[in-house]
């Protein structure tokens, strides 16, 4: 009788903390952050010119975000803080995507808060090798890509621990590199290559085999050759089911763009509503 009582207060009290203080929320939340840090800190042990490599395109890449940003100072990918740096997006998962029935039916939630947190824990739990992100234009896809990466980029360079984060944008993808590809390691290697990257290109194909690597592919959508869309993109999905490996690989699209082709898990941020605005609000004056 007296557990009886004790579990009926202490499951009021969660109740009260869940209405009244939003516990619950953040409890889930602190409990995401714990085991993302868990789950990411596993050593990479790259050399000290490996490390200056990476370092040398982290900037490289800082630079043509910042490019892309035209100048927004909301948001600075050059940031040394290890956390998030933008409001938190919300999503849910679509269960169109291509990936097995087992991964699927092992997602517990189907919507979320914070789509960059729930990756960031999801992509090492789950058996899963592909991600889709999909939205409206200005949903903040790209923003919530770059976001991924720099936090990566953050841990790499001052941990040594977690993915190696490796951008490519869609609007500088050609046909032909897509269409003579044999494999992912080939493609990012004839990427870099037409970017003028031979170092980063070499040691990117070395650490395919020895690292684990967040492969982002943001905007898939802008591809050049309108004409040739649809066969890049099929071409593409064959590469990224081939020898992926332990690696992860994150694509985003427009919602109207996505062909059902890709691979993997779909998820789709959702438009902020007011109530989300004010709590995100709420709390940074808080903090």
């Amino acid at each position: 009788h007296d557990d009886l009582v004790i579990m009926l207060i202490f499951l009021q009290a969660i109740l009260l903390m869940g209405l009244r203080y939003n516990g619950l929320r953040r409890l889930w939340r602190a409990g995401d952050d714990w085991l993302a840090r868990y789950l990411l800190n596993f050593e990479i042990g790259l050399s000290q010119n490996g490390m200056d490599v990476f370092k040398a395109h982290h900037s490289q890449i800082l630079t043509i975000i910042k490019e892309r940003r035209n100048g927004d100072l909301e948001w600075d990918p050059d940031s040394s803080t290890p956390g998030p740096r933008l409001i938190p997006l919300p999503g849910r998962e679509i269960p169109a995507g291509r990936g097995t029935g087992q991964t699927q039916a092992r997602s517990r939630r189907t919507e979320f808060d914070d789509v960059s947190r729930f990756l960031s824990v999801e992509m090492l739990r789950s058996e899963e090798r592909v991600y889709t992100i999909t939205g409206e234009p200005g949903s903040g896809k790209s923003t919530l890509l770059f976001e991924m990466f720099r936090q990566c980029s953050y841990r790499v360079r001052e941990k040594g621990t977690g993915w190696i984060p490796v951008l490519i944008f869609g609007n500088e993808l050609d046909y032909e590199t897509i269409r003579t590809a044999e494999d992912l390691p080939d493609l990012l290697g004839k990427y870099f290559e037409a970017k003028r990257q031979p170092r980063f290109k070499k040691w990117i194909q070395e650490c395919y085999e020895t690292q684990r690597l967040l492969v982002i592919i943001d905007g898939l959508d802008e591809f050049p050759d309108l004409a040739r869309y649809t066969q890049a993109t099929q071409k593409l999905c064959e590469l990224v089911e081939k020898n992926v490996g332990r690696h992860r690989i994150i694509l985003s699209c427009r919602e109207e763009d996505y062909q059902g082709r890709i691979p993997g898990r779909l998820f789709c941020v959702l438009p902020l509503v007011r109530a989300q605005i004010a709590r995100y609000l709420e709390q940074s004056e808080a903090y």
